[in-house]
């Protein structure tokens, strides 16, 4: 959801007339705060159970580690790889539209 959150408000920015550049470093850098209190929270509401060594944690805490693996890749994939991708397709696909 945070990719296609951050995709979405930066196609914002663009119609708005912001230039295609300035739109990503713009929406990367607003949304910034939001996304990243999200992942921080699911992984925090899950470290409970990825340290519980009580009766049922052996089938909770794999479950909580891949949760919190998940959230954490997700923030540092979708703030540092993203915007980049977003640029190098926009990139080739107007190279290839010819303009």
């Amino acid at each position: 959801m945070d990719g296609i959150l951050l995709s979405t408000y930066i196609r914002q920015l663009w119609d708005q007339g912001h230039p295609f550049a300035e739109s990503i470093i713009m929406g990367s850098d607003r949304r910034l705060r939001a996304t990243m209190m999200t992942d921080l929270v699911d992984a925090l509401g899950f470290l409970p159970a990825a340290l519980s060594t009580r009766i049922g944690a052996q089938t909770q805490r794999p479950l909580a580690v891949v949760v919190i693996g998940g959230a954490l890749a997700i923030a540092l994939l979708t703030r540092l790889l993203q915007p980049v991708l977003i640029y190098l397709c926009h990139r080739r696909l107007r190279l290839q539209s010819g303009q």
